[in-house]
């Protein structure tokens, strides 16, 4: 390594291969994660409380409730972005011996322990990457690509663990600097298919430290007129899960002072988000139930026609301390699984780590683009109600827009249906039922203003409930 970067990828929650201690892959098989699904009690703490993580997963694969990208895609574009030859490509497998002669470094980890965990093998990583160099070579060497919750174990590093000196920039992929209400709604009311529980999922995800990292860290949750923190919904949860959100929020809050403490040059953040797809946001309490709703977002918050990429709201997709600098935020269509491969990702690091270009920068996408309403789990046997809406836009009257499905390994026909107009706006519809599975759901509007066809896609897994 000479004058190059160190591009470092950290993927989001359930994006690394995990094995147990007999060398068995029990996250991310050959033949395809979902295979998981059956045994998910082997990712539970108190049965498996050491996995190693051993890779990133290389496509795109669900385990319900996690929708999880493939990141060998990106992993080849960065590649040919900046000419960087396979044999300059390592992983961060603990119990290996770090080169320090790489230009990407994959950081596959074990997600279910949570952030601050994750964030001290992120620096043992690093540091025996640099560990040839002088202090002034090691200095503003690192850009990291942050999908996901990978966004804020990298955050935890350059500023809890004084990272920051090393890093010459931060870019982040649908990170929930904010939080996101679907953990909150996993933690308190369960995973479910279509309104069907699935109760083992359930109960491994409570077991993870990580998904209370996740939990919302705004008043999220509106009751008898408040808004509140998650960590002060006593009245639907039980003190285990108090103690937890608060710990977790505590972790969050030591993130930012550090932040605030950094000497010098802070890294600079490039935070790409979704807007325009429903995305779980707005939580209300009552009869002692908490409700989260994907139609509607919090009117006590700030921008509420921005919704989100499905998983995260788009204004907890942007960091949350106000000296950032607001140039770099960047707007996408995509939503959150497809945007780990979003070529804006590529734009961003090309202004770091290859010519310079001007920044593109904006809180909304340039073009207009296709909002899609779906969710990430459906039962096995129901229709699949699916979604659209044209930001950015306006369709003329007698467009045409349709959902089509089909099976991720390919193995059955593609069914197309025809969406209706919403009188509250856009376009929504039945798929029809599926038997149990991973499927690519596309909608695609034809005769938009300029004569071109929008499309937006992403995954749905297709599950038996237990």
């Amino acid at each position: 390594m000479t004058n190059e970067h160190l591009i470092v990828i950290v993927p989001g929650i359930g994006g690394s291969v995990l094995q147990d201690s007999s060398g068995r892959i029990v996250w991310g098989s050959a033949t395809g994660i979902a295979t998981t699904l059956p045994r998910p009690r082997r990712l539970e703490l108190l049965t498996e409380p050491a996995l190693t993580p051993v890779g990133l997963l290389p496509t795109i694969g669900v385990a319900p409730p996690l929708l999880v990208p493939g990141y060998d895609k990106l992993v080849t574009a960065v590649r040919r972005q900046l000419r960087i030859p396979a044999e300059q490509v390592d992983v961060a497998a603990p119990g290996r011996t770090g080169r320090n002669d790489v230009r990407i470094l994959l950081f596959p980890y074990d997600f279910r322990l949570g952030v601050a965990a994750a964030a001290e093998q992120l620096s043992n990583a690093v540091e025996s990457r640099l560990s040839a160099l002088t202090h002034d070579q090691r200095q503003r060497r690192v850009i990291v690509i942050g999908h996901s919750m990978g966004g804020l174990v990298a955050r935890y590093w350059l500023g809890r663990l004084n990272g920051a000196p090393l890093c010459r920039a931060l870019i982040t992929v649908g990170t929930p600097y904010g939080g996101a209400p679907k953990a909150l709604d996993w933690l308190v009311n369960g995973v479910r298919a279509g309104g069907l529980p699935l109760r083992t999922a359930t109960d491994v995800l409570r077991s993870w430290p990580s998904v209370f990292d996740l939990l919302p860290r705004y008043p999220a949750v509106l009751v008898d007129g408040e808004a509140r923190y998650p960590h002060e919904l006593s009245t639907v949860v039980d003190g285990s899960f108090t103690d937890a959100a608060q710990r977790a929020y505590r972790t969050h809050q030591e993130v930012d002072e550090a932040w605030q403490r950094i000497d010098g040059h802070r890294p600079e953040i490039v935070a790409l988000f979704g807007r325009g797809h429903a995305t779980p946001h707005r939580a209300w309490i009552e009869d002692d139930h908490l409700y989260v709703s994907r139609k509607h977002s919090p009117e006590w918050l700030p921008n509420q026609d921005w919704l989100g990429d499905g998983t995260v709201p788009a204004i907890a997709a942007l960091p949350n301390d106000e000296a950032d600098d607001r140039r770099g935020w960047q707007a996408v269509a995509q939503r959150h699984l497809p945007m780990a491969t979003a070529p804006a990702v590529l734009d961003a690091l090309r202004n770091y780590a290859g010519e310079s270009l001007q920044p593109i920068r904006g809180t909304a996408p340039a073009e207009p683009w296709l909002g899609l309403d779906l969710n990430d789990l459906e039962a096995a046997g129901t229709p699949i109600p699916v979604g659209a809406r044209l930001w950015g836009g306006t369709a003329p009257p007698g467009a045409r827009v349709t959902a089509t499905i089909r099976p991720l390994d390919g193995g059955a026909a593609t069914q197309t249906t025809d969406l209706d107009v919403d009188p509250g706006g856009g376009w929504y519809g039945e798929l029809p039922p599926q038997p149990p599975g991973d499927y690519h759901v596309t909608i695609e509007a034809g005769s938009t203003p300029d004569g071109s066809t929008l499309w937006s896609s992403d995954v749905v897994a297709v599950v038996e409930a237990d």
